[in-house]
């Protein structure tokens, strides 16, 4: 069975005729949209901290894999005299901005697809969170610079005359 929404009364009595077709005025579709969204509530909710989570792994492991392959880089910075401070920085700036370009990228694409959801299939406005993207894009700064810090910080530890081979 297909259900179809009708604004119009002669829509209505035309698809009505229909008889594979359920025909819904506007106040039954939002009351089958929200008991929809109360019964799958916590998929949506289980399904997106399980989307972060493999999210934050994917990012963790992009970056391992791309401060390794700067390995020879940062120890032959390290052979030449830069202290850590100095290639802490170097990287961890580096980090803070793929971060923000990145989660600026992520919240103008969300925040457009969360419009389109919200005002084209739930029929409701929409209206943008300013407060939760701004702590949004400052975690993600944050996260950021802490796994850039702490696979610099493994790599300094490494011996350079054993590494430069």
């Amino acid at each position: 069975m297909y259900r179809v929404t009708a604004n119009s009364t002669y829509l209505y009595k035309l698809l009505e005729k229909i008889p594979s077709l359920h025909v819904m005025n506007t106040g039954e579709m939002d009351e089958y949209i929200n008991d929809f969204l109360s019964k799958y509530f916590e998929i949506f909710i289980y399904s997106g901290i399980l989307v972060i989570f493999s999210s934050m792994l994917f990012l963790i492991n992009g970056i391992q894999v791309h401060i390794l392959s700067k390995k020879k880089e940062i120890l032959i910075l390290k052979s030449l005299g830069a202290n850590d401070t100095d290639i802490y920085k170097t990287y961890i700036l580096e980090g803070i901005l793929l971060g923000v370009i990145n989660i600026i990228l992520a919240v103008i694409v969300g925040n457009k697809i969360s419009k389109f959801f919200i005002t084209n299939i739930a029929q409701k406005e929409y209206n943008f969170q300013y407060f939760s993207n701004i702590l949004l894009i400052l975690l993600s700064i944050i996260i950021m610079m802490i796994i850039y810090w702490l696979n610099v910080k493994k790599i300094l530890k490494l011996d350079l005359n054993s590494n430069l081979r």
